[in-house]
């Protein structure tokens, strides 16, 4: 009874925080409606219960202390959660823009109305007219000739978006990285506490919490990285529980892993690598373990029977992705640049502390007392050791970049690695405090000291570090529904917007027919035009600042509307987005005034 009135106090002070961070907040659900807005009444919530807590322990320090004991660590990870929550609704983008965001949010309709087959009614209007690429919008590709588009993207964060999108409206798709993001946190700290103690738990999902690229992709628009992360790291923190329930949810979170980035799958076979390894050594548990192994693989099965079907369907093989065939993504000149980078954006953004990671294994013994896996704690080391090195090799061959927040392809590994990284500070720190109190007392409070230090210095250089790196600057992502906003109020219905990187944003947000200008060849654009125009349509031409000279090269020598020499209908303000409509072109060039609209 003590111990739920600080729970509760907790939570009551963490709503307040939340609140006063936010500025407040307002939520629907299934239909029910979730709002606050003042700190005031969880903070006075908190005082009740915290008031409660102190008469239930009768005055006794002793029992005040046992308790604040017992929920500090849980209590902390659950409260970096909430900050995590927090920050991804506050300074998140939670809005449609570019391929990957339209991507996955369009195909998330699909799958919340019921199908997984993409029309496009576009292709089969203008069939022997038109090249069907041009009304393709990013994330998808054409099949045949009927109208069928495939998405690129991997259904299983759209999966789970179509759950939110049927419970709670189209806006709920936005809340599901938000979440997931806090599932990772809690995750992470399950995993440190079953390893090696609460807190190592804590420590690791504190690094989580402030690691740069797992902050970037957070307020990113929504993409499939933070909720992989958390999927992995649910199923690592699971299959350590010794039940066969836990064994079941933890393959069934590999599942929706596998389904969320396929190219991984190799990875379900490192969390029941320890359970193996100890029915082996320890024949009186093999049965045991043998049967949480084959629990576990039961629920990892409908993921991959899932994915197959869906690849075999979607692009004619298990093997094929949206991407492409395996030898068409992978190359082997990529495998030294990306060796070469990977690990050093990790230890650029994180420090070059999280090599200490690597000798956990060797370490892990001397915190492990604190945690529940006993010998099994080295084994259970190794294993992610493993973990974090196939997540590598997944992508050496993949396409080689060059910006540091493409190491956010490695953020699946990062729960384990900064785990391990915590398990290190921690066991160098108790032999060098060993040491010191060998020669003068005060080596206890070393032990505390030396690790909070290295951890906090961790944590400081990571939020340091996404804050110079524009991690939470996603707002300006919100441009799309701005823009997508002015086109659906000011643009008439019958508009057909030749565009690239707004043509998801446009369709999704104003349900205006769009037309990839880049994929329209230069001496067919004028024939489009017509073809549209025709078809009752009235095209216009919206480009980012970046897209202009692209638009301009591409069709110079091929169309007069390359030199776009006339004044757009509309120019977004603080983004120099401009939208033309090609037929004001011969009155301007005839001397006409035409006005151009600022948008804010």
């Amino acid at each position: 009874m003590r111990r739920r009135c600080l729970l509760i106090a907790w939570t009551a002070l963490l709503w307040a925080a939340v609140v006063v961070v936010s500025g407040g907040f307002a939520f629907t659900v299934g239909g029910m409606r979730v709002s606050s807005k003042s700190p005031l009444n969880p903070i006075l919530f908190a005082l009740v219960a915290g008031a409660a807590w102190m008469l239930a322990a009768r005055g006794r320090n002793e029992r005040l202390v046992a308790d604040l004991r017992a929920v500090a660590a849980p209590g902390l990870a659950a409260s970096l959660a909430v900050v995590v929550v927090t920050i991804g609704f506050t300074y998140g983008a939670l809005v449609v823009g570019g391929s990957d965001a339209y991507g996955y949010v369009s195909q998330a309709e699909a799958w919340a109305a019921g199908t997984f087959r993409f029309d496009e009614p576009l292709i089969r209007e203008f069939a022997g007219r038109v090249d069907r690429s041009v009304f393709v919008p990013l994330g998808y590709q054409p099949v045949g000739e009927a109208g069928t588009v495939v998405p690129m993207y991997a259904p299983g964060l759209p999966m789970v978006m179509s759950v939110f999108q049927r419970l709670g409206g189209r806006e709920a798709v936005f809340y599901v990285v938000p979440l997931l993001a806090g599932l990772a946190i809690v995750a992470t700290y399950m995993m440190g506490r079953r390893l090696g103690g609460k807190a190592i738990g804590l420590a690791g999902a504190a690094l989580l919490a402030t690691s740069p690229s797992f902050l970037f992709q957070l307020t990113a628009a929504p993409m499939s990285d933070v909720p992989v992360t958390a999927w992995w790291a649910l199923a690592l923190a699971l299959v350590l529980v010794d039940h066969l329930g836990a064994a079941l949810f933890s393959g069934l979170a590999v599942s929706l892993a596998i389904l969320t980035r396929p190219n991984l799958a190799p990875l379900a076979l490192i969390p029941v690598a320890p359970l193996i390894w100890e029915g082996l050594r320890d024949r009186a548990r093999l049965r045991r373990e043998m049967t949480r192994a084959a629990t576990y693989a039961a629920g990892v099965i409908p993921g991959c029977v899932l994915i197959g079907m869906l690849y075999a369907t979607w692009y004619g093989s298990p093997f094929n992705s949206g991407y492409g065939s395996l030898d068409s993504i992978y190359h082997w000149p990529n495998a030294w640049p990306n060796l070469a980078r990977y690990p050093a954006w990790a230890a650029e953004s994180q420090t070059p502390l999280v090599a200490l990671a690597f000798a956990a294994p060797m370490l892990v013994s001397r915190v492990s007392q604190a945690g529940r896996v006993g010998s099994q704690a080295s084994v259970i080391a190794m294993s992610w050791i493993g973990f974090i090195v196939l997540v590598l090799a997944s992508y050496l061959l993949y396409e080689a970049f060059n910006a540091w927040w493409f190491v956010r392809f490695m953020l699946p590994a990062f729960p384990p690695l900064l785990v391990l990284t915590s398990v290190s500070i921690v066991a160098l720190s108790q032999r060098l405090s060993r040491g010191r109190s060998a020669q003068r007392k005060g080596g206890a409070w070393l032990r505390v000291l030396i690790p909070s230090t290295l951890v906090a210095v961790m944590m400081g250089h990571g939020i340091v570090y996404a804050i110079d790196h524009d991690a939470f600057r996603a707002r300006s992502e919100r441009k799309y529904a701005a823009v997508a906003d002015y086109v659906s109020r000011r643009l008439p219905r019958n508009a057909a917007l030749l565009s690239m990187q707004h043509s998801g944003s446009i369709r999704y947000y104003s349900g205006r027919a769009t037309v990839r200008f880049d994929h329209i060849e230069p001496a067919q654009l004028e024939s489009t035009l017509a073809a549209l125009t025709e078809a009752g349509y009235r095209p216009y031409i919206l480009l980012e600042p970046w897209e202009v000279p692209q638009f301009r090269k591409r069709y110079t020598g091929f169309s007069p509307l390359s030199s776009l020499d006339w004044p757009p209908v509309a120019v977004m303000r603080n983004t120099d987005i401009r939208i033309y409509d090609p037929a004001d072109r011969p009155a301007s060039l005839a001397g006409r005034p035409l006005l151009t609209e600022t948008v804010p």
